[in-house]
């Protein structure tokens, strides 16, 4: 995928073209895309305290939104990235942004080869 498409997919998901909400949500939808299976990491990690608690809800929810429906091809599979965060069920232990993640790599069917097609929203 190519950063224009992923850049595309972003303004789509914040519904809007504003520098200040796309910049930060595009570097860390590239680092995790980039980052290998199992690694663990949060939102916070991958700013460095950048941002306010308020700016931090909103990347997290919209990089969280992004995830649930992106699909990329790597190593010529359709892969779907998981932000694993099942370690934590259950428990009370702070800011979203804060709690980590595994990431987690779902190969998907080929298209080509489903024998039945989802309905789309």
């Amino acid at each position: 995928m190519s950063d224009e498409e992923l850049k595309k997919i972003v303004e789509e998901t914040i519904g809007n073209n504003d520098p200040y909400w796309n910049e930060p949500v595009l570097n860390i939808v590239k680092k995790i895309i980039e980052m290998p299976e199992n690694t663990e990491t949060s939102i916070s990690k991958l700013v460095n305290g950048e941002y306010n608690d308020k700016a931090m809800f909103d990347i997290n929810k919209t990089v969280t939104k992004i995830f649930e429906k992106l699909v990329i091809m790597l190593n010529g599979k359709r892969v779907r990235i998981i932000l694993d965060k099942s370690k934590h069920a259950g428990q009370i232990i702070g800011l979203p942004y804060n709690i980590s993640f595994v990431i987690k790599h779902m190969v998907l069917p080929d298209e080509n080869k489903i024998d039945i097609e989802l309905i789309k929203d």
